[in-house]
């Protein structure tokens, strides 16, 4: 579940996510081992917080390599908690802290409307995107994310939240930096399964939010023929009449959910002379 609230009269925009059952989702389907399930839980967590304030079309793609081991994240979410990841490989031996870099873009449709990085620099990736935030919103704001993982790789649970001052508007509550600071800091030493527990229910430290809309989490995989076919026509004609001849089909297994197409000869040929 992914929320939106108002926190201190209105004063303060929060947003909280358990993301649980679909980083179990991502574990599962592509079979990973504990460090690794703990580390794409992590980033998926990430990856929903940032989806909290995009709208309509819109998705958060996000991408996080490390350095040592060499490990890939990528995952996207949609404005109505579509989403969908991968890591690889499945059986990483990661350890807290880490390096590399975080890399998050919002597009539209197949438009790119922005792309910010921050170099995760031997810390949490709670850290870096929280340094990620206070240089592209600008604004003061604390956030928590992490997971927890059993020893046979099981997501016992994923989430994460952000609690952000709002801009000061004439007649509207507002905070200045020393009371926002003196009523929510606390936020990073709580617990962070009771604090996302508590927003979903509609508190914070103890005061009452107000939860303006909530969207449950769908783990979906967007692939189709049609993409399938589509990315084989990247290839160009000469290659699909090879791989026709050749191999008489082309097998494409999707990176997300790993269902395998295949793409018969007939129809390679058939794409071939679209293309001219």
């Amino acid at each position: 579940m992914l929320i939106r609230a108002l926190g201190a009269g209105g004063a303060v925009r929060c947003i909280a996510v358990d993301a649980t059952e679909v980083a179990r989702h991502t574990a599962e389907v592509h079979g990973l081992g504990p460090s690794a399930a703990w580390l794409a839980a992590e980033a998926l967590v990430a990856n929903l917080l940032l989806s909290g304030h995009i709208k309509g079309e819109e998705q958060i793609s996000l991408q996080l390599r490390t350095a040592e081991p060499e490990v890939h994240y990528y995952g996207q979410v949609t404005s109505d908690g579509v989403c969908r990841a991968r890591l690889a490989p499945a059986d990483s031996l990661i350890d807290a802290p880490i390096s590399g870099l975080l890399v998050a873009v919002k597009s539209i449709v197949r438009k790119e409307l922005y792309r910010g990085a921050v170099a995760v620099e031997s810390e949490s990736l709670e850290a870096a995107l929280s340094r990620y935030m206070a240089s592209s919103a600008q604004i003061p704001a604390f956030l928590r994310l992490g997971a927890s993982v059993d020893a046979d790789g099981l997501v016992r649970f994923a989430g994460g939240l952000i609690v952000e001052r709002l801009a000061e508007e004439p007649g509207m509550p507002w905070l200045d930096d020393e009371a926002f600071e003196q009523q929510f800091a606390t936020v990073a030493e709580h617990a962070l399964e009771p604090l996302v527990e508590d927003l979903m229910s509609g508190s914070l430290l103890g005061e009452p939010t107000q939860t303006i809309w909530q969207k449950p989490l769908i783990w979906q995989c967007r692939c189709t023929v049609e993409r399938t076919e589509a990315a084989l026509s990247a290839f160009g004609r000469a290659a699909l009449v090879d791989m026709a001849e050749e191999d008489g089909e082309a097998r494409i297994e999707c990176d997300f959910c790993g269902q395998v197409r295949t793409i018969t000869g007939e129809r390679l040929r058939e794409i071939a002379t679209l293309l001219g």
